[in-house]
């Protein structure tokens, strides 16, 4: 399953995101590939895993639909407790990972409001997670024919593990008995 999840992770960071340049920057050669040039004020579609390099050296701005916020999170904590009986509300693409990369950039901002905000998007990602995996398990127990839509890749990785123990754990209960039958 980290494996899986891993995959997720890389996936994600080779997709492709826009970014505003803050700077002027020269074509810059990578292995196998050039970013750059770059004019300020431009927009441009470059990796993920570029554009925070980038972003952290102050050159570009990633456009906020593939950045997260505490707000957004916090919304999506509220309309996920508000559901009625296992309904699940669709989650952006990518959730998990932009969540984790989300929680990585609060921590590394070590003024109070940071930690504050930090602190909040953990707790709202606690909760929202906790929602979400007490309906998961339970989708999971009913033998559906395929994951629901609106679970994100992580936790269709988590919805087939738990699907595949249950099935596994009912033909060992029902074998054994056949067994000693």
């Amino acid at each position: 399953m980290y494996q899986e999840l891993r995959d997720l992770q890389f996936a994600f960071l080779n997709t492709k995101v826009r970014v505003v340049a803050l700077k002027e920057v020269p074509e810059i050669q990578l292995v196998g590939f050039t970013v750059g040039p770059f004019t300020t004020g431009e927009e441009y579609e470059i990796y993920y895993w570029v554009a925070e390099e980038l972003e952290k050296e102050g050159l570009v701005k990633i456009c906020e639909e593939a950045v997260l916020t505490v707000e957004q999170v916090e919304k999506l904590r509220l309309i996920q407790s508000i559901q009625k009986g296992l309904k699940l509300i669709s989650l952006p693409t990518n959730f998990y990972c932009m969540a984790r990369r989300l929680l990585t950039r609060l921590r590394s901002d070590q003024t109070l409001e940071g930690l504050k905000k930090y602190e909040r998007a953990k707790r709202a990602l606690d909760d929202l997670i906790s929602m979400r995996l007490a309906i998961l398990v339970q989708l999971a127990l009913l033998d559906l024919p395929k994951p629901p839509e609106e679970l994100d890749e992580a936790e269709k990785v988590l919805y087939l593990k738990i699907r595949e123990l249950n099935i596994q754990w009912k033909e060992a209960i029902l074998e054994g008995e056949k067994q000693n039958g």
